[in-house]
């Protein structure tokens, strides 16, 4: 969040797009730079901690090793939606199949690893 000059392309390519009075309105424009995949990797963790306590409390013994967080870091690293795509992936890629455990009944004592580049849900 630091004060660009008035060299910054961001400001420019609004300089051409808005009229000066709609800009003179504007208090603060934040221009973002993408997330390190080590960030990603961060969030990931956390996230991934927040779903194995969700997990606990429906009964279900998740266990989601580091690789499991680098994993999701790398596959979100290349989009544009940074943490959105990271949390979207947990929900697809472990959420859901262990709903699908949870409704079956079978298998509540899971752990994901990564296997020939992808993830996996196997049983603890």
């Amino acid at each position: 969040f630091g004060e660009a000059g008035n060299s910054d392309p961001a400001r420019k390519a609004l300089r051409e797009w808005y009229s000066p009075e709609f800009l003179g309105r504007l208090d603060c424009i934040a221009t973002f730079r993408p997330l390190s995949e080590q960030t990603l990797c961060a969030i990931a963790q956390k996230e991934l901690t927040q779903t194995v306590r969700r997990a606990a409390q429906a009964g279900v013994q998740l266990t989601a090793d580091d690789q499991t967080a680098h994993w999701l870091a790398a596959q979100c690293a290349q989009g544009r939606g940074g943490a959105r795509d990271l949390r979207r992936k947990i929900r697809s890629e472990i959420e859901a199949p262990v709903a699908r455990r949870m409704l079956t009944g079978s298998g509540l004592r899971l752990k994901t690893v990564v296997t020939e580049g992808r993830l996996a849900l196997l049983d603890n």
